[in-house]
């Protein structure tokens, strides 16, 4: 029961810092990142794939751990496809920054 409380609260946490970095555009919240090297322009698009990114990432991976006790295979396989789904994110970034 405990573990799906966990869940619910990471998966709520990710889901209003998403909604709040593509409602306000605050890029300063995004680690990893050179705030002050972000082209004007381009705030918009990397805001918003943030946000998709951070969300998703974040629901592959709570279902990941959701349903380890049914199927481990699937469990890595979604762990998996979370992280890849946050690392697209500044893949992408890269390639927005360099156009």
């Amino acid at each position: 029961m405990l573990n799906i409380i966990l869940e619910l609260c990471i998966f709520l946490t990710s889901l209003i810092i998403s909604i709040y970095v593509a409602k306000t555009k605050n890029i300063f919240i995004i680690a990893s990142i050179e705030h002050d090297k972000v082209k004007p322009e381009n705030v918009n698009k990397i805001t918003y794939m943030f946000s998709v990114c951070l969300f998703m990432g974040t629901t592959f991976i709570v279902a990941a751990d959701v349903v380890y006790n049914f199927s481990p295979v699937l469990s890595i396989a979604l762990f998996i496809l979370g992280m890849l789904v946050l690392v697209l994110f500044y893949v992408l970034f890269v390639i927005i920054e360099k156009s």
